[in-house]
């Protein structure tokens, strides 16, 4: 989909005051989920997150000895989340086109970053996730969980446009097991605008 890139950021760059108030209303569900990951972890692992947004999870992550890099192609969002979370590597970059110079991780995080990608560039996402994993490495991936697929240029909660599709529970499903992940655990979340709720997959990559 044309120009998604540009109107991604440029609503994200808007964001950041609306995140943070967003983040004083979910802290103790992000709190709730992160600790649900640290259940498969071993200790002083090198997390790769994707999308650190506010920083919140980015500063859960880095405790008990982590290391964290995380990935933020808004300008501004990375600014913030470097505030929140000043003992993790924050890089201003676009996912697709970083180059992580064959860097590998036992565990890549990824908080509402899925549904940001248009089906071409999705598949490609996911085929650079799984090549960014250790053998037998970890994804955590979620996002809200709708009734029907739906995709296209939709206005966020705090009104402003971007690119965003919608998942049902079993679409995602099917995506993870197709790009090589089999599912661990899944379990349902509060932490999204609106009050939808947040389907969360823990998943191992498959040799």
């Amino acid at each position: 989909m044309k120009g998604y890139l540009h109107k991604n950021k440029e609503a994200y760059d808007k964001s950041v005051e609306f995140t943070k108030k967003h983040l004083k209303k979910y802290r103790k569900d992000y709190e709730t989920t992160t600790k649900r990951i640290f259940k498969y972890l071993g200790k002083k692992e090198n997390i790769l997150e994707l999308g650190p947004a506010h920083g919140y999870v980015t500063k859960l992550l880095s405790k008990k000895g982590h290391s964290v890099t995380a990935l933020e192609f808004s300008k501004l969002r990375a600014k913030e989340a470097k505030k929140v979370s000043p003992k993790a590597k924050i890089i201003n970059a676009e996912f697709l086109s970083h180059d992580f110079k064959n860097k590998k991780y036992p565990l890549v995080v990824a908080f509402a970053f899925i549904h940001l990608f248009p089906p071409r560039e999705l598949s490609k996402v996911m085929k650079k996730i799984r090549s960014l994993l250790n053998k037998d490495g970890l994804l955590f991936i979620n996002t809200t969980t709708h009734k029907k697929p739906k995709e296209g240029f939709l206005k966020r909660g705090d009104g402003h446009i971007r690119y965003r599709r919608q998942f049902t529970k079993k679409e995602l499903s099917n995506l993870l097991l197709k790009k090589g992940f089999v599912v661990l655990e899944t379990f349902r979340s509060k932490g999204a605008p609106g009050g939808i709720e947040l389907i969360n997959f823990i998943c191992k990559k498959q040799s």
